[in-house]
């Protein structure tokens, strides 16, 4: 296996729950789950101008800025670790579908990420990602059009306020997977006995109450 990242797909959860209440706790303001820093981090710790751009062509109230900056991402360059803003990738456009430009960017860039990611591995972190904000993206949808669901102002001011939340600690934990994800007793994934290991881990995040979290940041963001 890919021994080197260790820990934290076992930690998350109670990481999660055990930061709400050391720091300001959102739980208390209704409509998040009580492990909302552990969903909404692993869902936004690697965000990028594509992801964003799926609930900005919703409509937003928010600025491009704005919303630009209400997002922690993790950047192994960085001192600390995090930056306070989505990442934007330079993509370039030389194929016909979206698939095909992710994975020259991705193989174009491999050797010079700080990573040990293998390429499949790389891939299917970048698709992973991709695929959770799609399916927060219908949860989202059906946010925006039921009003009485839309969070409070108290929420959104407290889910916003990432340095106090816990949801910046979490995402602290990230670092060194915004290029790939935690790979901590999965093996190579080059087989199908391998994959079967690995898409369990790849759900782990994909249950009503943590897409609903990350619907709910997603609004205050861009609202």
């Amino acid at each position: 296996g890919l021994s080197r990242h260790m820990h934290v797909w076992l930690l998350l959860g109670f990481l999660g729950f055990a930061l709400c209440e050391q720091s300001l706790n959102c739980y208390k303001y209704g409509g998040v789950s009580n492990r909302y820093n552990a969903t909404i981090s692993h869902a936004v710790h690697s965000m990028n101008q594509f992801g964003l751009h799926l609930f900005e062509k919703d409509g937003m109230t928010a600025s491009k800025k704005q919303a630009w900056d209400r997002f922690t991402t993790s950047d192994l360059k960085h001192p600390g670790g995090l930056v306070h803003h989505a990442r934007h990738l330079p993509f370039k456009h030389d194929f016909a579908t979206f698939p095909m430009n992710a994975i020259d960017y991705l193989m174009t860039t491999i050797d010079t990420v700080q990573t040990d990611f293998s390429a499949p591995v790389r891939m299917i972190h970048f698709f992973h990602m991709w695929d959770l904000w799609n399916k927060v993206h219908v949860e989202y949808e059906m946010l925006l059009k039921t009003e009485k669901e839309h969070p409070s102002a108290e929420l959104c001011k407290c889910l916003l306020d990432t340095t106090n939340n816990g949801i910046d600690n979490v995402t602290l934990s990230y670092t060194g997977y915004s290029n790939g994800p935690d790979t901590h007793g999965l093996p190579e994934p080059n087989s199908a006995e391998a994959w079967k290991l690995w898409k369990p881990k790849l759900l782990d995040f994909y249950y009503p109450a943590a897409l609903r979290d990350v619907s709910l940041y997603m609004f205050c963001a861009l609202h």
